[in-house]
């Protein structure tokens, strides 16, 4: 009875996991900022760009400067369903002001018609 009950635990644990690493996004590990509004996200498909705290971009995490980021956009921009774009901003304390890049990077998505994207965070805590 009990090597029948190890294999229950062991599928049970394998399927519990598997369910956990379906709906993470491929975001470099970057401390996110906490937002009070929000919403989850729903099972659609996803790419995401991260903005770290020396200011560099990560497309998916693959690290690139702004121009290929710009034509990795460009070429998703021409797909008939595009991904949604989730963007994450390191919350830490960075040597570069992140601000004018997060900010550039919104109008070339825009400028590309990619206006389905998200500025992700991590839940509000509650008092």
């Amino acid at each position: 009875m009990t090597p029948l009950l190890d294999v229950i635990f062991l599928l049970l644990t394998f399927f519990i996991y598997s369910l956990v690493l379906t709906v993470r996004a491929q975001v470099v590990p970057v401390k996110l900022p906490s937002l009070a509004s929000g919403q989850v996200a729903e099972g659609t498909k996803i790419a995401a760009i991260s903005v770290d705290a020396s200011g560099d971009f990560f497309f998916n995490r693959d690290k690139l400067d702004y121009e290929a980021l710009r034509a990795r956009l460009a070429e998703m921009a021409k797909q008939p369903n595009p991904p949604t774009l989730f963007l994450a901003l390191d919350a830490r304390p960075g040597s570069v002001d992140r601000g004018p890049a997060l900010v550039n990077l919104i109008d070339t998505l825009r400028s590309l018609g990619l206006k389905d994207f998200y500025i992700v965070g991590q839940p509000e805590k509650k008092p």
